[in-house]
């Protein structure tokens, strides 16, 4: 009798489990569709798989990385209205017209920044008007599965399908999981099922360790561009993939501040385009050369933006070295050339010839991984003080942590596949006291992590 008693327990249990599984389910449909109803009214239905798919985010404790702390209005997970928005900007970059141009730039009427323009506009419709059904559907589902990577359900699935230990950066889980994307994400299952070509669009989309948004803030080395250029080079892709991959990225940093402002594209101004438009003219160019350098081009076009090639005493290497920073701080302007050139002088000839040397070694192919939020670090300093102080402040201090980390690496004490990361020391509170230190304050990096920290004031 008791082993009875036992088994109905069991039974019991089992099906209460799931029962509150499918109200928990359920819950997180429901608040998703009053989401979308309150946001969007009827102008962006999704499908049922797709809402489903997109729940899993809700069960997920982190967020995709983002360089302010700005919250969102809502209660619900900050990714949702990110995938959203990019799935509503998608639609408008399809249509091309004005009412979908007005729509697109709304939320940028209201910021200090000079909106993405008619004709910048009309350029990345023609894109996105170029492709396919099968790669529109991708992009769609694309915008979806790029919120959910790392969500427990995620990895369950993937932890199911791979025998390998699974990536904890997203872009890279996601680089690996779209290799048997219909095994890991039911509603890649259901596009691949009905445009069977799709199970490769999703490798194209999801191409790894290819950051278009990395590649615009010069966030790393020769290294950003080097998987896009030898698979082109060995043929894996073709022109019409890198439109598709480019396709992918203008999307995604179209819906990047979704969370902020979801209706239209809050982030992709008419200098995001500049910029994101500069490194796609390399990209086309380095499709045909594969021996061109992407990143050197790059760097020439923005430091014509900054009126530095008609700067007077400004050597070569200077300028690409100062374009580079200029990148990661989100200038454009011959005004904001002239004030770098001035804050850049103020520092020690030493730091100042550290900084071109390090910048020279970061133009070429890289044994190790590039520092990351840099462009946070950065960024956010600035939003606190002057282009001056940051200089002034922070270049010294960054040389040092990079020159710490080759040092721990020759010890063998950080693995040369591990970057330095500055997520913690980005932070506003972190900054501050980064920014109000006297003299060069004192940090230590993690081994296991890599993430750089101040040490406690004693």
């Amino acid at each position: 009798m008791n082993t009875w008693l036992k088994v109905f327990a069991l039974a019991l249990l089992i099906i209460t489990v799931q029962i509150q599984a499918n109200d928990h389910e359920k819950k997180n449909h429901q608040i998703i569709q009053d989401y979308i109803q309150l946001t969007y009214g009827d102008s962006l239905p999704l499908s049922s798989i797709e809402i489903d798919q997109l729940s899993w985010v809700m069960d997920n404790p982190h967020s995709t990385p983002e360089q302010t702390a700005t919250a969102t209005s809502s209660d619900i997970h900050r990714d949702i209205p990110r995938a959203l928005a990019r799935i509503y900007n998608l639609k408008l970059l399809q249509k091309g017209n004005d009412e979908a141009y007005r729509l697109f730039i709304a939320p940028q009427n209201s910021l200090d920044c000079q909106p993405l323009s008619r004709a910048a506009f009309q350029n990345l419709s023609r894109l996105f008007q170029a492709l396919s059904l099968s790669e529109i559907e991708v992009l769609r589902a694309a915008a979806i599965i790029s919120a959910v990577p790392l969500s427990p359900k995620a990895k369950e699935k993937a932890s199911e399908t791979f025998s390998q230990p699974l990536p904890q950066d997203s872009t890279q889980f996601l680089s690996l999981t779209a290799t048997r994307a219909a095994s890991v994400y039911p509603l890649a299952k259901h596009i691949i099922e009905k445009h069977p070509s799709a199970a490769r669009l999703f490798t194209i989309v999801f191409f790894p360790d290819s950051h278009l948004r990395h590649m615009m803030y010069n966030e790393g080395s020769l290294n950003m561009y080097q998987p896009l250029r030898q698979a082109l080079a060995e043929k894996k892709l073709n022109q019409d993939d890198l439109k598709l991959w480019y396709a992918y990225w203008v999307d995604n940093i179209a819906g990047f501040r979704g969370h902020i402002s979801p209706v239209g594209s809050v982030y992709l101004s008419e200098n995001t385009y500049r910029a994101m438009d500069a490194v796609w003219q390399q990209l086309m160019k380095m499709a045909d050369q594969p021996k061109f350098n992407p990143m050197v081009g790059y760097l020439k076009i923005r430091s014509q933006w900054l009126g530095l090639d008609r700067m007077i005493g400004v050597s070569s290497g200077e300028k690409l070295a100062l374009a580079a920073l200029a990148a990661t701080l989100r200038l454009f302007t011959p005004a904001e050339g002239q004030e770098l050139v001035t804050a850049f002088r103020s520092l020690h000839p030493k730091q100042q010839s550290a900084w071109e040397h390090y910048q020279w070694r970061q133009r070429q192919l890289t044994g190790t991984p590039s520092p990351t939020y840099v462009p946070a670090l950065f960024g956010n300093a600035l939003s606190l003080t002057d282009l001056q102080t940051t200089i002034r402040k922070l270049l010294p201090f960054y040389l040092k942590v990079v020159q710490r980390a080759e040092f721990l690496r020759k010890e063998g004490a950080l693995a040369s596949s591990t970057p330095v990361s500055f997520f913690k020391i980005s932070q506003s509170g972190t900054i501050s006291r980064l920014l109000s230190a006297s003299g060069n304050p004192a940090f230590l990096i993690e081994p296991e992590t890599g993430l750089v920290k101040l040490k406690p004031v004693q």
